[in-house]
């Protein structure tokens, strides 16, 4: 364990979001969580690993990130070249499996050495010497990234092209390590890129008054890998300015009024007919896409502020007798977009399991039950919100009983929405594997594509959005004034530019994903691209 201490000429008072005692409890936990479950993995991995195994279980007994880009490796070998997988056995390859392994820490060590000033302390500055390092970690995540994002997609392509070709074992095998890649890929970017890469880009070209602020925000993720202590002195500055603010908020909405009538272009002009039926809640969530935009980055255009214990929105461009309507307008489009994404999963299963009854999702009567299960959330959210309100622009969550109402309201609601959501893609999986006969090649291509488009925005909303929403909300109910202030704003404003961008990323995500828009997509692009080369 280690101490993190931000020294400054004009020492303020020491604020800390996690106190020394619990960072103490903390790491003594996760050390003896980590010294139980080590021992039983290794012992599963020389027990209970089947033959088909033998190569991945030495990977997976000393797996780190090089090593897990090895594993990754030898599963497209397995696939792809299944004669050349047994040099993953030899003991050659054993040597350039440790050189490659040991490569990223030989290059990063003489880099990190040169910063420090003395024992203990680490200069990330504006400087020559933390420019090299910045700019060799930046290059290596690009590199390891779109590596991993290769084999990964590789691996997906061949093996539904080799798949009678290779055995069952094998076939298993390398689904496993397609998962195991996939979450630590997903763990390795949240826990440790995230954070590191904000403690380097503040470093090197913050201001120093935001420095401290911004560190409290990141070293919550570092802590939770790495065990350390905090002692960081704050002050009432936030990361993300109201300049900036503003300057993104334009930005976004620029993009998404330029993406969202192409992306209804591209609804009814190029939606093959098997899409019929699904093109219509696409149509649904991009107008709500829309309205969001129009409301949150063009009407509210939200001045943010932290004043104690209450959290203040003043409007940019209109009269704050207006805030409540527009929170409204808020609340419906961001959970409705929920709501109909939802839609579309039982739309995927029913298509999937009853074919019969699928006629009845493109039925007049269903549009009224459809816009009543769109608005529900905002219906109950929405007046729990209000109480929150103690001025036209401000609202108070300290621990309050209207605080703690509104808490266990989106609890709830992410609770039974998480619920039905896994239990409506455990029966497409199961439903998958015993396929009726009346299951056409073109309703199994919208299934599909409904689960990635589903998968893909949800993650986007929970990274975006409801993380920090949630971290506001405890953060005002757990902490003290004093403690809560300079993180709230940066939360608070960070937040507010994620669903400015919301709109736009996720009809990006979804052209990107739904394979006729994407074809028609490219080849604009191709055609655009020819005519200036042309020219």
């Amino acid at each position: 364990m280690f101490w993190i201490v931000l020294t400054d000429s004009e020492r303020m008072e020491n604020v800390t979001i996690i106190s020394n005692f619990d960072m103490q409890l903390l790491c003594h936990g996760a050390a003896l969580l980590d010294l139980i479950l080590e021992p039983y993995f290794i012992y599963l991995i020389l027990r209970c690993s089947p033959p088909a195994m033998h190569v991945y279980r030495c990977i997976s007994m000393f797996a780190q990130w090089q090593l897990l880009l090895a594993s990754l490796g030898y599963a497209v070998a397995l696939v792809c070249w299944p004669q050349r997988a047994q040099l993953f056995r030899s003991k050659m390859f054993l040597i350039y499996t440790v050189i490659f392994a040991c490569l990223p820490g030989t290059i990063f060590f003489p880099m990190e050495y040169i910063l420090f000033t003395d024992n203990m302390c680490l200069n990330f500055s504006l400087r020559p010497m933390s420019c090299p390092l910045v700019g060799s970690f930046t290059l290596y995540l690009i590199c390891y990234v779109t590596g991993s994002i290769y084999l990964l997609v590789k691996l997906g392509q061949d093996i539904r092209l080799r798949t009678s070709a290779a055995c069952l074992q094998t076939v298993n095998l390398v689904k496993t390590v397609r998962r195991n890649c996939l979450c630590l890929l997903v763990n390795f970017i949240v826990i440790d890129v995230v954070p590191a890469t904000l403690l380097l880009g503040i470093f090197t070209m913050g201001r120093p008054d935001h420095i401290q602020t911004a560190l409290t925000v990141a070293a919550a993720g570092l802590t939770s890998h790495n065990d350390p202590f905090i002692d960081l002195t704050m002050n009432n500055e936030a990361v993300i300015s109201s300049f900036y603010m503003a300057k993104l908020r334009h930005v976004a909405a620029f993009l998404d009024l330029v993406l969202e009538p192409y992306f209804l272009y591209l609804i009814f002009r190029c939606s093959p007919p098997s899409m019929r039926t699904y093109r219509w809640y696409l149509l649904a969530i991009s107008l709500c896409n829309l309205l969001m935009t129009t409301n949150f980055a063009l009407l509210w255009s939200p001045q943010i502020s932290v004043i104690g214990q209450e959290l203040c929105f003043t409007s940019s461009y209109i009269s704050n007798d207006f805030l409540s309507v527009l929170l409204t307008v808020l609340n419906t489009c961001l959970f409705g977009q929920w709501q109909l994404l939802l839609t579309t999963l039982i739309y995927a299963v029913t298509a999937i399991c009853d074919p019969f009854k699928v006629h009845l999702f493109s039925s007049l009567k269903f549009i009224p039950i459809t816009a009543v299960f769109t608005i529900l959330p905002s219906c109950f959210l929405s007046p729990v919100e209000l109480l929150l309100f103690t001025s036209k622009t401000c609202l108070n969550f300290s621990r309050r009983p209207s605080s703690f109402l509104f808490l266990f309201c989106i609890i709830t609601y992410f609770s039974a929405f998480t619920t039905v959501s896994a239990y409506v893609f455990l029966k497409i999986h199961r439903a998958s594997r015993n396929l009726n006969s009346s299951t056409s090649a073109e309703t199994l291509k919208i299934v599909r594509s409904v689960q990635r488009n589903f998968i893909s925005l949800l993650l986007l909303v929970a990274v975006t959005d409801v993380v920090p929403v949630l971290m506001i909300v405890l953060s005002f109910v757990l902490m003290g004034e004093k403690n809560a202030e300079n993180v709230l704003l940066t939360l608070a404003r960070y937040s507010a530019v994620s669903i400015s961008f919301y709109s736009s990323i996720s009809t990006i995500i979804t052209i990107a994903i739904t394979k006729p828009y994407r074809r028609k997509t490219i080849t604009l692009i191709r055609n655009v691209r020819h005519s200036i080369a042309s020219e």
